[in-house]
């Protein structure tokens, strides 16, 4: 079950890779700086997290 689900995961980011150029909310929105930044923390804590 468990390889199953990873790869309906691992084709679901397939699929948003190659139609995020057909995003069109993408660049409407500005990004902010801090927003980057908290999503590189909350990245840097999973892996921290799963990985002691």
């Amino acid at each position: 079950m468990t390889i199953s689900l990873s790869f309906v995961f691992a084709i679901g980011f397939i699929f948003i890779h190659f139609f995020s150029k057909a995003m069109k909310f993408i660049k409407d929105s500005p990004r902010s700086r801090f927003l980057s930044i908290a999503g590189g923390i909350a990245v840097s804590y999973v892996f921290i997290h799963l990985l002691p």
